[in-house]
């Protein structure tokens, strides 16, 4: 037999109003069950550690390639306040502000993150992360049960591995391979959902935010995380510039004592002959003369491209204007809280409607595996 669109229509409704009617019928069940749920999120939001979330909004400068008018967007577009976010307008050896947030969450960024120390005024102690949280913090209640029911797998397995604390290189040729222990990987994952850095790709600004326990520890974290991304940025884009001056600088010091040289020769010289009277004696002076006038138009030349390359260098160095700096937060992060009380309570509203809807099927099945 079939049916038209008018009798499919019926069925859908029938379908419907009877699911309807079951949620109806067992509503006390379902608000029981959302109940339960209420209150389970109420007592992990209570009981849960207080936040404390520290923001930043930083504006990182970009450049574009050399050449005409693009030539001067990279030495004055800064100042001006120029930039965007093309990369085809990019220079080479620069790290767009788009992958900041994945170079944020590196390893070898992590791994010195967690190296510097933070103050903790609630405790009044100065140290890293990874020390306070194995040597002074305290647990709540709900971390506590969760460490030994959903996190019970891990601590048997901190128990089981046996972990270096210390991070080893070992190096082949040129490449060096970097070793993080068990324990090192375990704080960094952990860390990477305390902190948090994202662009945004149409006003070009980049949003800094860090939680922790302590007020004073997340503004410092949030303050470490912005000093090392600068740090590494900086290193990164002007590493060839640097190690350019570096060559330029040696090549000025020997041009310098070369000059220097040269002069005392030619000062000795006049002063061992005030009266020059031979032609031997005409044709030193005209030597040490050229020499002198040789080595100071190099060590002139060098000067010139010494103080180029030292321009270069401050031109070249990424900016990152702070639009809103670090600030200690003086209330703690309630937002969250609000969150876990709405998640329990959808989530109970959802396990009520669905006990309720496939308890009879359910069991329907059973009953037929057993009988059958």
């Amino acid at each position: 037999m079939v049916l038209n669109k008018s009798e499919d229509n019926k069925v859908g409704e029938l379908d419907l109003l009877e699911l309807a009617k079951t949620i109806w019928f067992n509503k006390f069940r379902v608000f029981k069950l959302t109940c339960l749920f209420v209150l389970l999120g109420f007592f992990v939001a209570l009981f849960s550690p207080i936040q404390y979330t520290s923001t930043a909004v930083l504006m990182p400068e970009t450049q574009q390639q050399a050449g005409g008018a693009g030539e001067l967007l990279q030495k004055f577009g800064g100042s001006l306040g120029l930039g965007g976010l093309d990369l085809s307008g990019m220079q080479s050896g620069t790290i767009p502000p788009m992958l900041y947030p994945k170079l944020v969450n590196s390893n070898t960024f992590q791994a010195e993150l967690l190296s510097m120390e933070l103050t903790f005024e609630q405790d009044g102690i100065t140290t890293t992360l990874p020390d306070y949280y194995k040597n002074h913090y305290d647990n709540t209640l709900v971390e506590s049960i969760l460490s030994y029911t959903i996190g019970l797998p891990g601590t048997i397995r901190k128990l089981i591995v046996k972990s270096n604390n210390k991070t080893s290189q070992k190096a082949d040729g040129e490449t060096t391979y970097t070793m993080l222990s068990a324990e090192e990987l375990e704080n960094i994952e952990a860390n990477k959902v305390r902190i948090g850095v994202t662009l945004d790709e149409e006003t070009g600004l980049l949003y800094c935010t860090s939680k922790l326990t302590d007020a004073r520890a997340a503004a410092d974290l949030n303050q470490n995380v912005i000093d090392l991304l600068k740090k590494q940025v900086t290193e990164y884009k002007i590493e060839k510039i640097k190690s350019n001056l570096n060559f330029v600088e040696n090549q000025y010091d020997d041009a310098k004592s070369r000059f220097i040289n040269a002069q005392a020769a030619l000062a000795d010289f006049n002063d061992k002959n005030i009266n020059i009277s031979t032609s031997r004696q005409q044709t030193k002076y005209d030597m040490l003369q050229d020499e002198k006038n040789i080595a100071f138009n190099v060590y002139n030349s060098i000067s010139q491209r010494l103080e180029q390359t030292k321009l270069q260098l401050q031109e070249e160095t990424p900016v990152f204007k702070i639009l809103e700096p670090v600030s200690v937060p003086p209330i703690k992060s309630s937002a969250r809280k609000i969150v876990v009380i709405l998640g329990f309570t959808l989530f109970g509203l959802i396990i009520g409607v669905s006990y309720v809807l496939l308890k009879e099927p359910i069991v329907n099945i059973i009953k037929q595996i057993t009988e059958s």
